[in-house]
């Protein structure tokens, strides 16, 4: 399943406010943050420093295909 698709499943309709937070399960986490990744947001983008270097490079040792 996509994000999107998990997220018009669990909150089709729901515009109670403009803050929403979304809580995946753990075995989501890989593809989420893959996700995330391809649309450019990543640690490397977030935080343009030696600590988002850091964690850029982990995430790419850890996640298969990141």
């Amino acid at each position: 399943m996509t994000v999107d698709g998990w997220i018009q499943q669990h909150f089709s309709g729901d515009r109670s406010g403009v803050l929403l937070k979304l809580v995946f399960p753990e075995k989501e986490r890989g593809e989420c943050l893959r996700t995330l990744n391809k649309m450019n947001i990543n640690h490397i983008t977030l935080f343009p420093d030696l600590y988002g270097a850091g964690q850029h490079c982990n995430k790419t040792l850890e996640i298969d295909k990141y």
